[in-house]
């Protein structure tokens, strides 16, 4: 049976039970191998040559309709109600069919108020959700933090990460150890279950956890499954996508820009590239006599045009391209590079991840020539790139200084770096003898493609963004239109609530708890 709790309510008994039930309130800090949290038993081992598995962690779990009821009551979107569900001990989320639906977990006002213990950021660099949802609906998330040292909320302070395939019990992993801003102690967070819901979910939160290293996070998420009978690793969701076999040396979706090749190779290279979703592009168009599809490029910051991949495959000019099979996309080009940042940024769409956004980018950098070079695209560290390649935004350059033409002689996607530079070499001995087109090169288009779909994809042109860490600022193409999703427009620069004193003695106890909930109540989402 649920036991319905309004997000917008948190009453003082609630906060007087859990400031009394402290010592007990399932707030774990595992400092010996018996003790457990949540029912669950943290094995005190050492994995292999790796990291040793710390059983110090902090770990919140929710055992009753009380515990923790506060931490859910700060600013909301699209998370429609907030309820207990007594028989599974777990809070379910109610999430509504959007865009970017998230809730903030208060951890900052409840350690203000000497509800919990504060949480180290320097000491916990990873955080554990164990959960369990519908991931037809969507499986990437992303967590934005803030801590005393690092207040507001903003692209820098961002952990993105996937969820399994799977509609049991499972956990995930938010790494936070590569992030230089992941220091002094946690404040509020935002918590972005997924970045997109395709329809209406109840999203069940068993437990949030904080711990030293991924080892020790992973050893306590193994432990809860098997405790609840869940076998590790085991996706029952919805497959998507095909198999991790291997692709072979032929490369996939092979767009040659030559006349040697046939003018329907040149028709399809005309209709991979949107004309019209450009940034600092002059004029684009195949060019017969130089045998490249050009780009003319004019001084500015991050010129992009967006390759069509997704509705060529929908129109079926070109076949499906899995992602699984073909991790590294080559482009054959040649361009001056000295009035250029002379690195470049691609992002990429796929038909399961959809939208364009700085969990779906790969950085590269070009060669200081002028003459062809070969750009290999790997996507290999990608998490999102899974199900069959869709449309691609080019950017090629972070900023031209100067008027810059950009030659591109053929695009094409291939298993791995070795086959991409083998198909390169033989590119490279064709291209100087001339002559006929060899028929190792798989391009058998029989009939120019029919027509794109005129469909535009989500808005791309956004304010730039700080970056995330990385040293490689680009704008963030996921801009959304409603300034309330944008973290960071949700801050003033300051803690978004109030510190609340705390006040020793029997005494007074109650009636600080009593102001506790009559100034958090005046601070509710709106």
């Amino acid at each position: 049976m649920k036991t319905k709790r309004k997000l917008s309510f948190l009453s003082a008994a609630a906060l007087i039970t859990a400031i009394l039930m402290s010592v007990n309130i399932c707030l774990c800090c595992i400092a010996a191998a018996e003790e457990t949290a949540g029912g669950v038993e943290l094995p005190d081992v050492t994995i292999g040559a790796g990291e040793p598995l710390s059983t110090d962690c902090r770990i919140f779990t929710f055992d009753n309709e009380d515990t923790y009821i506060g931490l859910f009551d700060g600013r909301v979107t699209d998370v429609t109600d907030v309820s207990f569900d007594a028989e599974k001990k777990c809070f379910v989320l109610a999430v509504s069919e959007s865009t970017d639906p998230f809730i903030e977990l208060l951890f900052g006002v409840l350690s203000e108020g000497g509800i919990i213990e504060p949480v180290s950021a320097d000491k916990y660099k990873v955080i554990q959700f164990g959960v369990r949802f519908d991931t037809a609906a969507g499986r990437e998330g992303q967590f934005y933090f803030q801590t005393k040292s690092n207040p507001d909320y903003q692209e820098a302070q961002n952990l993105s990460y996937l969820y399994s395939a799977s509609d049991d019990l499972q956990y995930v992993n938010v790494d936070a150890s590569g992030n230089a801003r992941w220091t002094g102690e946690v404040s509020d967070c935002r918590f972005d279950l997924l970045t997109t819901s395709k329809t209406d979910i109840d999203f069940e939160l068993y437990y949030v956890g904080f711990f030293e290293n991924t080892a020790s996070a992973d050893a306590y998420g193994a432990e809860w499954l098997k405790a609840h009978g869940v076998e590790e690793g085991r996706e029952t969701g919805p497959e998507t996508g095909e198999g991790p076999e291997a692709a072979g040396k032929d490369p996939a979706g092979l767009i040659l820009f030559d006349t040697r090749a046939g003018d329907v190779n040149i028709a399809l290279g005309e209709s991979l590239f949107d004309t019209e979703t450009v940034s600092q592009i002059d004029s684009s168009f195949a060019d017969k006599n130089s045998n490249s599809y050009k780009v003319n490029i004019v001084p500015g910051e991050d010129p992009f045009i967006e390759m069509m991949f997704g509705a060529l495959t929908e129109s079926k000019a070109i076949s499906p391209v899995p992602c699984s099979k073909y991790k590294v996309m080559q482009i054959a080009l040649k361009t001056n590079t000295a009035g250029t940042s002379g690195t470049g940024t691609l992002y990429f769409q796929t038909d399961v991840f959809s939208g364009y956004g700085e969990t779906k980018n790969i950085h590269y950098k070009y060669y200081a020539s002028e003459g062809l070079q070969f750009l290999n695209v790997d996507f290999t560290p990608a998490k999102l790139w899974e199900g069959n390649v869709a449309n691609c935004r080019f950017d090629m350059f972070e900023n031209v200084t100067a008027d810059t033409e950009l030659d591109i002689y053929y695009i094409a996607f291939f298993a791995d770096r070795e086959a991409a530079d083998e198909f390169a070499e033989k590119y490279t001995e064709w291209s100087e003898k001339g002559g006929t087109f060899p028929a190792e090169f798989p391009v058998k288009p029989t009939a120019a493609p029919t027509a794109v779909p005129t469909e535009k994809p989500s808005e791309t042109d956004a304010p730039a963004t700080e970056g995330n860490g990385s040293g490689n600022e680009t704008k963030d193409p996921s801009a959304t239109a409603d300034p309330g999703k944008d973290p960071g427009a949700k801050t003033d620069g300051k803690s978004n609530f109030p510190v609340v004193p705390v006040v020793i003695g029997a005494a007074v106890l109650v009636a600080a708890v009593i102001a506790v909930a009559v100034v958090m109540a005046k601070k509710k989402k709106h």
